[in-house]
């Protein structure tokens, strides 16, 4: 059973902090969506609206992710977000991203799939923070409140086991499945459950924007006031550290810590340019408390190593301000029926919306370049012929290379009366 623990209270959006869920969600809220986990906690979830009922595309999912005054690693570029989750009688789909960051109460529960104990040694064994090595001496109110932290110091590997033992705890628990949202066929009884996972970049990002919501407050730096940051975040500072759970005031959509305190691992290979070029090691979003207050933005990124030598001369898998948090999601294609009635849209969406989606516009401009490389063509062949022409319809073309087939035939044979009658 999770034990409650006293502590200095402090002021969430609904009143005080809850110390009975100092671990997993201390600021509960009347719409998160919570997931059961091991040892009676659970995993808030907060939901992220993805306007439009289609499931090809829709105008207000096109958006603008990084920003063009945040250095050479956040250039902006223009995506369509997606969601998971969509009933038939709903407008808009959604996702769901953690409230919080994963905390260390969390991690070994799951690991020890409710033994405390036993999860405690998991983390010890995968984490390189000295302070955790330190949890299988303590007990009682002074453990409680060491688990009510983030996790950090565990690499990818580690996370990666985590959240696959969750997801499979999940789905043998009667009260955990039956909670997971659904993904199905408007003919489909049974559909796919959802699963979690970390988050791609850009559903990170769109969620830390502020979702569905108005244009000029999407693009701005960062949700709330840069002058207010410390409000919001742990940066780099005097005495800076790592604090529990939900110390800070969440962002307009109700996320604590999405900025600041630990950074936190995507589910993409980091590239210079996101989307795009040289995939290298993990990427982590929202900086952690080794990152300037100035350099503080949605669109901040950074690359993680897999492995990096310490001053020991140890090869460590982990970082020391990077931790994680979860998404929850859905596959895309659940079922044959559901594949046979997107495949039925796909022939709407392809009249409709496909030309102003951003791949739309990128097929779009590879075709007028052909086109126009097309219709150069088409005048040096009409020069070389002597008809000059403007047009760039293929059949032209095509009627152009055969004239000029035949005069090079023509000339061919020519040139070999000519030889025959020298020799």
């Amino acid at each position: 059973m999770l034990a409650a623990f006293i502590s200095q209270s402090q002021a969430c959006p609904g009143g005080t902090v809850n110390e009975a869920t100092r671990q997993f969600n201390p600021c509960p809220e009347g719409d998160d969506f919570t997931l059961p986990m091991p040892g009676d906690m659970q995993m808030a979830f907060r939901k992220v609206i993805v306007p439009g009922k289609d499931f090809w595309a829709d105008s207000k999912r096109i958006v603008k992710l990084g920003d063009p005054t945040g250095g050479i690693l956040q250039g902006q570029r223009t995506v369509m977000v997606g969601g998971a989750f969509h009933q038939s009688s709903e407008n808009d789909w959604h996702y769901y991203l953690g409230k919080y960051e994963v905390s260390k109460a969390q991690f070994v529960q799951v690991m020890g799939e409710g033994n405390i104990q036993e999860g405690i040694k998991r983390l010890q064994a995968l984490s390189g923070d000295p302070e955790d090595q330190k949890l299988s001496q303590l007990a009682d109110k002074e453990l409680q409140q060491k688990l009510a932290f983030p996790v950090a110091w565990v690499g990818w590997l580690g996370i990666q086991e985590f959240i696959s033992k969750y997801n499979l705890w999940c789905l043998n628990d009667s009260t955990c499945k039956d909670t997971l949202p659904m993904i199905k066929a408007e003919s489909d009884k049974e559909g796919m459950k959802g699963f979690v996972r970390l988050p791609t970049e850009m559903e990170w990002e769109y969620a830390a924007r502020g979702g569905n919501i108005d244009p000029d407050d999407f693009n701005k730096e960062l949700p709330f006031k840069k002058e207010e940051i410390e409000k919001f975040a742990v940066v780099k500072g005097a005495g800076a550290k790592i604090l529990r759970l939900g110390t800070r005031q969440p962002t307009p959509n109700n996320f604590y810590d999405l900025f600041g305190n630990v950074q936190e691992v995507t589910g993409d290979a980091f590239q210079a340019e996101m989307g795009q070029g040289k995939a290298g090691a993990l990427t982590a979003r929202g900086g952690s408390v080794d990152t300037e207050k100035n350099d503080l933005r949605s669109s901040y990124r950074t690359e993680v190593p897999f492995y990096q030598v310490l001053s020991s001369g140890k090869i460590s898998q982990s970082n020391a301000s990077t931790g994680f948090r979860l998404v929850l999601v859905a596959p895309v294609i659940p079922t044959a029926k559901y594949r046979a009635q997107i495949e039925q849209a796909h022939k709407e969406y392809l009249a409709t919306l496909r030309n102003a989606t951003p791949a739309g516009q990128s097929q779009l401009n590879g075709t007028v370049s052909a086109t126009q490389d097309l219709g150069n063509v088409t005048m040096e062949l009409a020069k070389l012929l002597g008809k000059p022409t403007t047009s760039s319809d293929p059949k032209e073309l095509l009627n152009l290379v055969e004239e000029l087939k035949e005069g090079i035939q023509k000339t061919k044979s020519q040139l070999e009366d000519t030889s025959q009658k020298i020799d």
